[in-house]
């Protein structure tokens, strides 16, 4: 948006001193000194950590905490902070990321009517464990939104039902079709998986199937730890998005191993699912997560020998045969 042309904000938000209770993992990335106001980036574009004192927090599986914090995600969606409404109030279009952020959708809208609002769905609402309240509160302003943009099939019929715009995730395709320098990383191994992500890696599959397969390379992408110490796992961090398109232009299969308590029916096409797809790679799921992709091949958790079949089932796949027609692009 920002090099369109468009002056863009790009807001935090909600970040509170008890976040730092549940080890929310975006304190890592900023200090007190960012906190409430407005930082500019590069032209067009500028920041802000929005952090009041009360802000809504997921279930801590204790009732009689979960009950007193609910107040406090009321007193958070109650009114919008005063550093912001200009922005709000001048704004033609205003996103909201699915997150408890959405309870401030009623203040936003008092102060500026006019603005178009979008709904961007990355993730449902219901894995992130939020507390059962703002899962209704969600249900009641979604019919409300100009526009809900998710990435798949069950997202897309959870709010078919009230809500007429609705469309789908796309990628910029663009940046994939520059053939990119294979990692020098991937030439010591014979064949190369790679995992992008920033949650639920599933830690048994990485170390079962890098046992199985001494030879093959697994590599992790993203702000996430796995138990392994053996050669052939590579941890990378989290990496500049145009960074890890050579990974994927280059991988033999890409992971969507995910491991999670709550329904993971909602990353049957998550992000890495339509970004993976796009670069034709077979995809190794756990066979938790629903798919009618012909490339996605299945393995069931902590077992070895389906883990192995998964592998050797998807380096057997052709890949010139996986559907990308319905990829959208920006």
């Amino acid at each position: 948006l920002a090099d369109l042309g468009y002056d863009t904000l790009f807001v935090t938000t909600p970040l509170s001193p008890f976040s730092r209770f549940t080890h929310e993992k975006r304190w890592d990335y900023c200090s007190a000194s960012h906190l409430n106001k407005i930082e500019p980036v590069s032209p067009n574009l500028s920041m802000s950590v929005y952090s009041p004192l009360y802000t809504p927090i997921s279930l801590t599986g204790n009732p009689l905490v979960d009950l007193l914090f609910r107040p406090l995600g009321r007193i958070y969606g109650a009114r919008t902070p005063s550093y912001l409404s200009s922005w709000i109030g001048s704004a033609d279009l205003i996103i909201f990321e699915s997150t408890a952020s959405i309870l401030l959708f009623e203040a936003v809208k008092e102060i500026n009517p006019e603005a178009k609002i979008v709904y961007r769905v990355s993730d449902a609402l219901e894995s992130l464990l939020p507390q059962p309240w703002i899962l209704m509160y969600e249900k009641e302003i979604s019919p409300f939104f100009d526009l809900i943009s998710v990435p798949s099939r069950f997202l897309y019929d959870k709010f078919a039902s009230f809500h007429p715009s609705l469309h789908y995730h796309g990628i910029d395709k663009s940046l994939f079709e520059t053939r990119m320098e294979i990692p020098s990383s991937f030439g010591t191994h014979s064949k190369n998986m790679v995992f992008i992500g920033n949650a639920y890696v599933d830690d048994t599959f990485i170390r079962i199937a890098s046992e199985l397969f001494p030879q093959f390379g697994f590599h992790i992408i993203g702000p996430v730890k796995t138990g392994s110490n053996a050669d052939n796992v590579i941890s990378y961090g989290e990496l500049p998005f145009l960074e890890t398109i050579p990974y994927l232009q280059h991988a033999d299969a890409g992971l969507h191993t995910l491991r999670y308590s709550n329904s993971l029916a909602s990353y049957s096409d998550s992000l890495k699912v339509i970004q993976y797809t796009w670069c034709r790679l077979p995809i190794i799921a756990p066979d938790s997560i629903p798919s009618e992709r012909a490339h996605m091949h299945y393995y069931h958790y902590d077992d070895p020998q389906s883990i192995r079949r998964s592998i050797e089932t998807a380096l057997r796949f052709d890949r010139q045969t996986v559907d990308r027609s319905g990829i959208y692009d920006w």
